[in-house]
């Protein structure tokens, strides 16, 4: 009884502390939204303000004498996870730079100018890499490319009525015939790759630069040599994970390479390239890969991925059949939809590329 009307008497001041918990989470959730979106305007800010690249890393207006020319730097262009682009000259002819930090060790671009050397050589659909500069870690390497100012994701997205509708009602206008035309030079030029035992691990319309209508296969930061991986327990498992959060896009990431995605088993991580792949052509018909989604945020579209189930998103695509002009969008799909779902199947039923090289090519590819 003493206990009961202890309860009531505390009515008051429950209510109270109640009202106080809901002004706090609302603070605080003020403050969150405040601090993301800080974050996702923080590299615009920055790059008004001048100080996009951190001044001990700054080499514009720098030239640098190579081995086999001389190379001025001229305007910086981006940044990723582990490096920064430029624009410069190189031996009188303008080209993009991309500058790779360097720590304890110099393994990873050595690494990188060696696969470059290895495939630019063996295939017209690999960037060629015109010249490199390498000194001791710590600093900074170089290595220096043609200038192709375009890619695949720019041209989606310039032949992609502008829209902010979370429900993909406007799609890329690219014809079927040039679809078809660049997916199956993307998808020989990952089926050479593969034939020299490199998966490239970072497979995205970013990644696949236009030259004069011809796509070119870049950006071999994440590519690796060693492509089957042993994975028999929680920390080899986790090692990849890690390996992989850093190197590969998550929305054109194969499921066995999240974390826990595969314990037990060898992993070729080249059947990784092929879930990409699927992803990209994919994109080239409806704007973006399937396992990602556009909403707006304080006026910005942002990407989201479902990467926990990996899943594919349903809300917008999937009824275009239902909309008008993304009828026919949809009719032309479903002639690529197969090479599609052989590419984004399970590790264990996933073709290699030449068996997509194949369909691509053969009766009822695209």
């Amino acid at each position: 009884m003493h206990f009961g009307d202890q309860r009531g008497n505390e009515g008051p001041l429950s209510s109270f502390l109640d009202v106080l918990s809901v002004i706090k989470a609302t603070i605080f959730g003020l403050v969150m939204t405040a601090y993301t979106w800080v974050l996702a305007n923080l590299s615009n800010m920055n790059r008004a303000s001048g100080t996009s690249v951190p001044v001990e890393h700054s080499i514009i207006n720098k030239t640098f004498n190579l081995r086999n020319g001389s190379l001025k730097i001229t305007d910086f262009l981006a940044e990723g996870g582990f490096s920064f682009v430029y624009s410069g000259v190189f031996n009188n002819e303008r080209c993009a730079v991309k500058q790779i930090i360097t720590h304890d060790t110099v393994s990873h671009v050595t690494s990188e100018i060696k696969i470059l050397e290895t495939l630019s050589v063996g295939h017209p659909n690999c960037v060629s890499l015109l010249a490199s500069h390498v000194p001791p870690a710590p600093s900074s390497a170089l290595l220096v490319f043609p200038f192709l100012p375009k890619n695949l994701k720019n041209l989606i997205n310039d032949t992609r009525p502008p829209s902010r509708d979370t429900n993909i009602e406007s799609v890329p206008e690219l014809d079927m015939r040039e679809i078809s035309r660049i997916a199956v030079e993307i998808a020989r030029t990952l089926e050479y790759v593969h034939s020299m035992n490199i998966a490239h691990l970072d497979i995205k319309p970013d990644n696949v630069l236009m030259d004069n209508g011809r796509p070119l296969l870049t950006d071999f930061g994440s590519a690796t040599s060693n492509i089957k991986r042993s994975v028999e327990g929680r920390n080899e498992s986790l090692m990849l994970w890690d390996y992989c959060q850093q190197n590969c896009t998550v929305s054109y990431r194969a499921p066995e390479l999240f974390e826990d995605g595969c314990r037990g088993g060898e992993i070729d991580l080249r059947l990784g390239d092929v879930w990409s792949f699927g992803g990209v052509v994919f994109a080239m018909y409806f704007g973006e890969s399937p396992f990602e989604c556009e909403y707006d945020r304080m006026g910005r579209g942002v990407k989201i991925v479902e990467c926990g189930f990996l899943r594919t998103l349903g809300r917008g695509w999937m009824q275009e059949q239902r909309k008008g002009r993304l009828g026919e969008r949809w009719k032309e799909y479903l002639r690529v939809k197969p090479v599609v779902e052989a590419c984004l199947k399970e590790r264990g039923e996933r073709r290699e590329m030449s068996g997509i090289v194949a369909m691509l090519e053969g009766e009822g590819g695209v």
